[in-house]
This record gives C-alpha cells, structure tokens and sequence, in this order.
C-alpha cells in the first residue's frame, strides 16, 4: 500500500524544499519570524527553546531572510546554503504547515 505524503508531512517538506526554490525563500521566512524581535534585530538566538534559528545558523537565517523580505531572491551559495538551512529545520516547517501559520504563507 502506498503512503499518501500530506503537505504537513517531513518527507513532503523535504521534497518540496529539494525541488523548489520559491519554497526555500518562504521556510527562511517563516523561521525568521518565529524569532524574536530582539533576535531578529541581533542576528542571534537568545532563548533556546527549539523555535526559529538557532545560534549557529542565525546570522545566515537572518540575512538571507531579510535579502528575500526585501523582494530580492536567493540564488548561487546563498541558495544552496539556505536550502540546507532550511532541510535541518523541516520538524519546525512541519509544525508551520500542520498548524496553517500565516507566516508559512510569506
């Protein structure tokens, strides 16, 4: 029997960032607002609670999803770095989709 992937699910949210550039653009968007302001503002991780980036990966989260709300798109390294961003996050992506948050949406 064959499984139907929802588009909640991690294998689907991995296929789509795989395959889809655009979706690459809005997973950085939603992660960089699950952060907060002060965060967002520090291109850091102040709280460890498992939401948004985390220490490591803010400064580059951050820039990139400031570049994308700007109106410009991704492309060459910061594509592919973003893309590998955003897979290590698909359990977050996940959690956004299942619960419909606008933000997903971008």
């Amino acid at each position: 029997m064959e499984r139907t992937l929802t588009k909640d699910s991690i294998e689907y949210i991995d296929n789509l960032l795989i395959t889809n550039d655009k979706a690459v653009e809005r997973a950085i968007v939603a992660l960089y607002k699950l952060q907060t302001p002060e965060e967002q503002a520090g291109k850091r991780t102040n709280d460890r609670n498992g939401i948004g980036f985390n220490q490591n990966d803010a400064p580059l989260g951050t820039y990139c999803a400031k570049w994308v709300l700007s109106g410009k798109r991704l492309s060459g390294p910061y594509l592919d770095k973003s893309r590998q961003l955003a897979l290590r996050y698909h359990r977050q992506l996940s959690v956004i989709a299942k619960n419909n948050l606008s933000m997903y949406r971008g």
